[in-house]
Formats: structure tokens, sequence, C-alpha cells
């Protein structure tokens, strides 16, 4: 379907980008591109946006005009890009990541191939083309009948087992079970589901479990790539906590220096994976579970990390993810010759995410005892005063971030306990 090509150069710096569903941390490219001169198109992937969050982000001020994928006509929306003048096409969020390929195919502009495009979104197809490959990757099943997943689960003979959704975002809808009873649940309780998307799952996948029961052996590589070449922006080691008879959330993410003997081998390994997928331009947000056997894809996201890491790393290191794929779109010449180089973090940094264990009613003034903490930077509320807080079982139902930076590692964590042992004591909100 291909009616480009538009790019004149590998060097051409584009006048117009297209962004698939900016929202998330998606939403940052687009002002950022228009500091440069850069006129930016929104394309909506959905006739309505189904996910409560990513309509809060969404700014359409940031963008010449939103172009809605209302009736799911590709060619349609490919000639109206052309007509639109524009030059790259980039997904936002996890949700335009398919559609951002199709597109750019059509309009023939730089991006990913989009015979491997499934593999870039499908946690199922990513993980099999890894296996495809000879690169060892979890075992799963994907299966839209009990009896067949019962089977599968009893053959594995191991538990905990994982059961989500085939294409879901955040860890919505993940469950993590302890034994048949659990699993049958999960499995039942996802039919039928609606995801973020607004997608009524028929499937399940189901899954090993990879991590450890203290839920802290996952680590992220983000990175930036411009056709094949990959700069790692930040690296992370994720802190979770095991929601009772639900899925696993985030407690407490931990920015990580770029060197060292796991970075290393983290980095090595995600560059390879990148490779297998075929992923050769824009950013990637990749989840790795260090086991025995090494490190292990548990999925790749060909697209922004979410939450505030960009704002951290801005804390941190000086530069986001978000800078880095800005200049590879502005100035890929700069961005070749950078690449090399690995980030080096001026302060160390926390991400924490407070939860709750019972509804409660959202009241901003109890998080001002920790901004007189030392290493208290930011704090990112996820719902208004006076609002109602169901109980945390996904990211969805988190009460809000923490941001933590402080030169002395020792008094950071010292903060981090601090913080902990108040949500322990239920202190960030009205019951």
């Amino acid at each position: 379907m291909a009616m480009g090509p538009v790019c004149k150069s590998l060097f051409y710096v584009p006048q117009r980008v297209g962004i698939v569903d900016a929202y998330s941390s998606g939403r940052h490219v687009a002002p950022a591109l228009n500091k440069y001169g850069i006129e930016t198109v929104h394309v909506q992937s959905e006739k309505e946006i189904a996910d409560p969050y990513f309509a809060s982000t969404f700014d359409p001020s940031n963008f010449k005009t939103n172009v809605i994928n209302s009736i799911g006509d590709i060619v349609g929306l490919v000639r109206r890009l052309i007509r639109e003048k524009v030059e790259l096409i980039i997904p936002g969020a996890e949700s335009g990541v398919l559609l951002a390929d199709e597109l750019a195919h059509g309009v023939g502009t730089r991006g990913n191939p989009i015979e491997t495009s499934s593999a870039r979104r499908n946690k199922f197809d990513m993980s099999e083309r890894l296996r495809s490959l000879g690169i060892d990757s979890v075992k799963q099943i994907k299966s839209d009948n009990w009896e067949r997943t019962r089977i599968w689960i009893e053959n594995h003979g191991k538990w905990p087992i994982v059961l989500k959704p085939v294409q879901g975002m955040g860890g919505n809808g993940n469950h993590v079970a302890n034994n048949m009873k659990e699993a049958e649940r999960a499995f039942k309780k996802l039919i039928g589901f609606r995801d973020s998307e607004g997608r009524i799952l028929t499937e399940v996948l189901v899954q090993e479990f990879l991590g450890n029961l203290t839920y802290d052996s996952e680590y992220v590589v983000n990175t930036v790539s411009f056709m094949g070449i990959h700069v790692v922006t930040d690296v992370w080691r994720y802190h979770k906590y095991k929601v009772e008879g639900e899925g696993v959330i985030y407690s407490w993410d931990e920015l990580l220096p770029s060197r060292g003997e796991l970075q290393e081998k983290l980095i090595a390994y995600n560059h390879k994976v990148l490779d297998a997928l075929e992923f050769r331009n824009g950013a990637s947000h990749m989840e790795i579970m260090m086991t025995e056997r090494g490190p292990i894809l548990i999925e790749n996201n060909a697209r922004l990390s979410g939450a505030s890491g960009a704002r951290l790393t801005e804390l941190t290191i000086g530069k986001s993810a978000v800078d880095w794929l800005v200049e590879s779109i502005v100035g890929t010449a700069g961005f070749i010759n950078r690449a090399k180089h690995r980030y080096k973090l001026k302060k160390e940094g926390l991400i924490v995410f407070i939860r709750t264990p019972e509804p409660g009613t959202m009241d901003s003034k109890l998080f001002d005892k920790v901004k007189s903490l030392s290493s208290f930077a930011e704090w990112v509320p996820y719902h208004k005063d006076g609002e109602r807080v169901e109980k945390t079982v996904d990211s969805d139902t988190l009460v809000a971030e923490i941001l933590l930076t402080n030169k002395d590692q020792e008094q950071l964590h010292r903060d981090l306990a601090q913080i902990l042992k108040i949500q322990e004591e239920k202190g960030f909100l009205q019951y």
C-alpha cells in the first residue's frame, strides 16, 4: 500500500511529523518538536479515546490538526497525511504502535518493517519470534479455552503462573496465580474483559512466572533508535508488590547507572532483542527479567516509557528519552555521533508509586509531610482532591507518584523508607 517515499535523505529533517496517540509520556514530544519549528499532526487511532488517563493527557493545542481514524480507513488516512505533507510518523502511546507502522509504510516515511509489526506489539508474537531465532524466551500459551489452558499449566508443573491480555498496557489485567483455582478465576475474568484500548478480550496469554517472590528481579532498558543504531537513555530496576488475588503492581522504581556487570548483560540482551524484532527507529521500553537462565524478555514496548521516568531522568541525568527521540528527528548526525556514549548520573533517583489497600478519599494536604524530606523532588497525583480512590489493584488505581533524588544514596533510601512507612500506616488518603 506504500504511496511514498516522502523522506529525501537519511539525514533529512522532516518539517511536519505525525504522532499517533500522543498520550501519557508521548504528549511531551509535540511541544518539544514545536520548539524546533517542526509542525505536528495528531492521529487519533480510535474514534473515542477509551482510556481515561490517555484522554486526560491529550492536548490538541500542540498540533496543527487532529486526524481521527473513525472508520478504520487506512488508505484514506494515508492520503490525508500525504495531503498534510507529513514526513515522519511515530507512535506516542502503546495504542498507536500498530497504526504508526501501517501509516509510515503507506506514506513511505522512515519507520520499522511492517512485516514484523505484530512482534513489536503482540506479547505472544514477540516471544515466539525470539524463540524462532534461537533466543531464550518465556514459556507460554495463548488460549481461548480453559480446558486447554489447564492442561498446559499441569504439564508446565510450576507455580506461580502469569495470566494477562495479549496486547495489554501498564500491567492492567495482569494476574499472578498460585494454584489452579486462582488460575481458572483469572482466566475466566479475562475472557470478555475490556482492556485499556476498549477491546473485548477473546484470548488469554498464559506464561511461566520468571521472577522471584520478592518481585525485585525485573529490569528495564529504555532506548531510542535511528536506522538500527540504539542509544541507551536509562536503565531501571523495578520493585513490585503482589496484590492478593490480583496481579503485581509497581511499588518503587530505581534508576541505575548505565555501566556495571549487570547493566552490560541487560544492554547486550536488549540490543539483541531489538534487532530480532527488527526495531530500527523510535523509542523503546523493554522489560527484562533476570533469571537463572540469564536475561529473558517480558515484553518490549515500541514507544516511550510511561509514568514519570522521563521527568526523573531530566532531574538526575539532565536528558530524557524524549530529548533523545527529538534529537533522532532533528539532529540525526549528532545523534549518531553521541550514540556510543553512556549517560552518567548526577544524582540517584527513585519513583515511588503510592497505593491503597482499601477505598479512600484524595486529600493532597496529606502529601505535605513528605515535601520536607531532603530527597523530595516532585509528586504527581492520580486523582483530584475529594475524589474517591478505589483499592489499588493495577496502574489505574494507584494514588500518586513521588519522585526522589539525592546525591547521597543512603539518604535517598532513608527517605524512601519513610514514605513506605507512611503508606503502610495509611497516611496518604482520608479513610
